[in-house]
């Protein structure tokens, strides 16, 4: 009876995992912003007392491998935890067709992480200087320990609770790490070893956790089948991140000044930052998208659809027009003051990011999950085309500075994206409409933050009394503004706290 119970129990467990429907986008929403609030002050503790600890030029170096270092890890990747996050998101309630796509993803990670470490090593052999070889190959092991990441598997059944400890765990491991072994200004050998070192163990935790309740599959073990819709993700999910990389390789070998790399990277991670954490809100819709479209539920997708679009912009807009006012403050704190000189880069990626962020919705949410991939491809090429002709023309004309590689990449984008755009108005026919007042309007509502901190800058409080007043003051602007005007999106979240606090208070 106890073992009869016991094996009961494990099997609902199994279900409650797998449901598509039973577990709430809105607690999802909750863990995932959770983490990427997480993931956004790990970076604050700890870049400071990097910024101001390691040696101009070992830090610029460093972050030019990690440049040149994320081009392999692309390859290494290779497009699988987006196609396993819709894929798995299908088959979630069939287990032998899970564990079959578990199987033939996985290996072909093996393929791939292998390959491109042998690549990436041959690369840093003949092309890098020996003094700095180490700190490229202490690199190398994150290629090495994507073979274990399948955090994907979680992703597509929506097991946020279990991505949000864990990450959280080896996130303060990493950060006591870094304060109690990184002490001296040549420490970057040591930085690069705790880095590549939490990933590694990040994604081997995940690894033996889905292992537990899956096994391999290879009676469907067709590794050649993959290859092609692998290659257009591809290039689909790191377009973001060749653009931004292709910048960086251009500043590192053509402009001007003693670490033009991280007058570039700084301001670069700090958006990223805020981008993970804001894209977020999207990224938790995906499975329940791909889900809805693979059953034919179209209003139920449009209806998620235009909820989700609305919650992005809700925080994206306030966000970036807040991080615009206060680049100098978020600069001068990451850096320590150190690198505070390079405030202007960041305003000018605060409002490139209002841009690019519209890639994420009309890529992962609709042209993907419509299997656009191929189209999507040739669009994200002409942007690509465009920002390597607009950064050669400013390297050969000596115009090329963290800036201007912004701006031209800007440019680039935004083509791409009325390209796109257009595409999924009248190609796909989903009738999305980006520009209707329920998303823009919290770009209007987002303006007076403009004023206040031309006010407040104006009695020269310094760095740390602008953070407290200022951003006090717009948030507290900005949720006035919701209020009075009755926000739909702002009812929405209360009257699901609302639920929640009546749901433990009973």
């Amino acid at each position: 009876m106890g073992n009869e119970s016991g094996s009961s129990v494990r099997r609902t467990r199994q279900v409650e995992r797998v449901q598509p429907l039973n577990k709430s986008i809105f607690k999802n929403s909750i863990y995932k912003l959770i983490l990427s609030v997480f993931n956004l002050f790990v970076p604050l503790l700890v870049m400071p007392h990097i910024n101001s600890l390691l040696t101009e030029k070992d830090f610029n170096e460093y972050n030019y491998a990690n440049s040149q270092f994320a081009f392999f890890l692309i390859f290494a990747v290779f497009g699988i935890y987006n196609y396993g996050v819709r894929e798995i998101s299908k088959v979630r309630n069939d287990k032998k067709k899970r564990e079959s796509l578990f199987t033939n993803l996985f290996f072909f990670g093996i393929i791939t992480s292998v390959v491109t470490s042998i690549g990436y090593f041959i690369y840093v052999m003949w092309t890098v200087d020996p003094n700095y070889q180490i700190l490229y190959n202490i690199l190398l092991v994150q290629i090495l320990g994507n073979i274990l990441s399948i955090e994907w598997m979680n992703e597509a059944v929506e097991n946020y609770g279990f991505i949000t400890l864990k990450t959280v765990i080896v996130r303060i491991l990493y950060v006591i790490s870094i304060f109690v072994f990184v002490r001296k200004p040549q420490d970057v050998i040591i930085y690069s070893i705790i880095m590549s070192s939490s990933i590694v163990i990040n994604n081997a935790i995940s690894f033996f956790y889905v292992k537990k309740d899956l096994k391999f599959r290879f009676d469907d073990f067709r590794l050649a089948r993959y290859i092609k819709p692998l290659f257009i993700l591809t290039l689909i999910s790191n377009a973001n991140l060749l653009y931004t990389q292709l910048d960086r390789l251009f500043i590192g070998r053509f402009a001007a000044g003693d670490a033009p790399v991280t007058e570039y990277a700084n301001p670069s991670n700090i958006i990223n930052m805020v981008g993970v954490m804001l894209i977020s809100i999207i990224m938790v819709s995906i499975p329940r998208l791909s889900y809805y479209v693979g059953k034919g539920m179209e209003k139920d997708y449009m209806e998620l659809l235009n909820k989700s679009t609305r919650a992005f912009f809700m925080v994206l807009c306030p966000a970036c027009i807040g991080l615009f006012c206060l680049s100098y403050e978020a600069i001068y704190i990451y850096t320590k003051g150190v690198y505070a000189y390079s405030y202007h880069v960041l305003e000018v990626f605060s409002i490139r990011f209002l841009i690019n962020s519209l890639y994420t919705i009309f890529t992962n949410q609709i042209l993907y999950i419509h299997g656009k991939e191929k189209s999507a491809v040739k669009i994200i090429a002409i942007g690509g085309v465009l920002n390597l002709i607009f950064d050669s023309a400013l390297a050969f004309t000596g115009f090329l500075t963290p800036v201007s590689a912004i701006v031209s990449t800007a440019i680039a984008e935004t083509i791409m994206l009325s390209i796109m755009y257009w595409y999924i108005r009248t190609k796909v026919k989903v009738p999305f409409k980006l520009f209707a007042f329920s998303n823009m309007k919290y770009l209007y509502f987002s303006l007076p933050f403009l004023v206040i901190n031309w006010a407040i800058r104006r009695l020269d409080l310094g760095v740390l009394m602008n953070c407290v007043i200022i951003i006090p003051l717009c948030g507290l602007t900005y949720l006035t503004i919701l209020l009075i005007t009755k926000d739909d999106m702002l009812v929405y979240f209360i009257d699901k706290f609302k639920v929640k606090f009546q749901k433990n208070k009973n």
